[in-house]
């Protein structure tokens, strides 16, 4: 099975500005989470709101490249967008997670 007809005109032009909406609205929810640490500086809370900042971030710039690579029927850029958004949600989950245990201490939970 393949999946040629996904980039033929014009389903791949749908699909490019499905993603490129889905990038527009991660990114302004980037911008949220960054101006929401920005208010909590100073506060241990204000790290996990910036690594929250970055998982949308990652969304939106994957979902930019996937949208270009159905614009311009290059599959080669849903594998590299595929592998950049797995390897660094991988490693910002890890960290939330880290931030989390850590605030929980800080605030006397075990």
């Amino acid at each position: 099975m393949t999946l040629a007809f996904l980039f033929s005109p014009p389903i791949n032009l749908y699909i490019s500005v499905a993603l490129l909406v889905i990038a527009a609205v991660s990114l302004c929810f980037s911008v949220q989470r960054f101006i929401s640490a920005y208010n909590k500086r100073g506060e241990y809370v204000s790290a996990v709101w910036f690594i929250r900042g970055i998982r949308f971030m990652l969304i939106g710039l994957t979902a930019a490249t996937w949208s270009a690579g159905f614009f311009w029927t290059k599959s080669w850029l849903l594998i590299i967008g595929l592998v950049i958004i797995c390897q660094e949600l991988f490693e910002g989950t890890i960290l939330g997670i880290a931030l989390k245990k850590g605030n929980a201490i800080e605030k006397g939970n075990k």
